[in-house]
């Protein structure tokens, strides 16, 4: 059976069983039926995977397969960042092209990786770009040395970066997990206030009427465009004493 199982259970002495194991802290010593108790570590998962040839399959197979415990040791993975530490096949394969190849071949790869020249973040993006693509990019660590010089031989530009070009980002990392997402809105937040620092110095009224137009809803460009105007919003009220503030000379 597995611990869920015996939790619902209809049964008074499964279900005092299971609580006696709790209290006791002997779960994690007994193996339930199902397989959540099971690739404890990175060793006995990468073990698991090499026994069963999951280094002949591609992440995807395995990620979508039919099969729950297949299903069930790629989610394990994913969920403790392991899935660097495997190497799957088609992994291997793409490898032996070059990041400019990759790149080129998956336009929405190259939009990501193209942030590396708005951003000395270079490994923030290709944690992105490993966590959606991880059947075609070597791992981060190594990638964010090579992601530069690839995006300046490719020549793919990103300048003018406005909001209304970050928003096309949120759109293509669709569902993947919440720290992709976390770690595009941090890097898009730091290149937007970055981005406007310019136009803020040179008319702050202005900059933060123009933010406030992007503010409004709940979508992530609303949610990105507040973080900005909060950001020079406090800048513009801060007041330095026996100099007053911003606001107070720019009006």
């Amino acid at each position: 059976m597995s611990s869920t199982s015996l939790t619902q259970s209809n049964n008074d002495q499964e279900r005092s069983w299971y609580s006696k194991g709790v209290h006791e802290g002997w779960l994690k010593d007994f193996s339930f039926g199902g397989v959540r108790q099971r690739w404890t570590n990175l060793q006995d998962w990468k073990q698991h995977g090499l026994d069963h040839e999951h280094n002949e399959r591609t992440s995807t197979s395995l990620s979508r397969s039919e099969i729950d415990e297949e299903r069930a040791w790629y989610s394990k993975g994913q969920r403790n960042d392991w899935l660097n530490d495997f190497s799957f096949i088609a992994t291997r394969l793409q490898r032996k092209k070059s990041i400019e190849e990759i790149l080129k071949e998956t336009p929405e790869a190259l939009e990501i990786g193209s942030l590396v020249t708005l951003t000395d973040d270079s490994y923030s993006v290709a944690e992105i770009l490993v966590e959606m693509y991880p059947d075609r990019f070597p791992p981060a660590a190594e990638l964010a040395r090579s992601l530069p010089g690839a995006i300046k031989h490719v020549g793919h530009s990103l300048v003018p970066f406005t909001l209304g070009h970050a928003k096309s980002f949120y759109e293509e990392i669709g569902d993947a997990p919440k720290r992709v997402y976390q770690a595009l809105d941090d890097i898009l937040s730091a290149i937007m206030i970055n981005q406007y620092q310019i136009p803020f110095n040179s008319n702050p009224n202005k900059t933060l009427k123009e933010l406030r137009k992007f503010k409004q809803g709940k979508s992530d460009i609303a949610k990105l465009a507040r973080k900005v105007s909060n950001h020079y919003t406090e800048v513009y009220n801060f007041r330095i004493p026996g100099h007053g503030s911003l606001k107070g000379k720019a009006a």
